[in-house]
């Protein structure tokens, strides 16, 4: 194998390794939204869970995670997720 087949080699291997790596972070902070949700307001119903994991823009979800912190009940947090799915 030359070493311009083993650098195209690793470098498809690393391509991988971020995009596997960023799918996990996304992940992270949709599971963090609804943690928020949870421990903050007691639950949350599954409509609202499946729309959070629709959310794959890390800024949003962050928006998101700040607004299940502070949400006075889930009607608060369910406005903030309407106005996140216009965008």
């Amino acid at each position: 194998m030359s070493k311009m087949e083993t650098s195209l080699l690793f470098e498809g291997i690393r391509e991988k390794w971020i995009a596997q790596g960023e799918q996990k972070g996304i992940q992270w902070v949709q599971d963090a939204v609804l943690d928020a949700l949870d421990e903050n307001l007691g639950g949350y119903p599954e409509d609202v869970a499946k729309q959070v994991r629709e959310i794959k823009d890390v800024a949003v979800l962050k928006k998101l995670l700040r607004s299940a912190v502070r949400a006075k009940d889930i009607a608060e947090f369910a406005f903030v997720l309407k106005g996140c799915h216009k965008n």
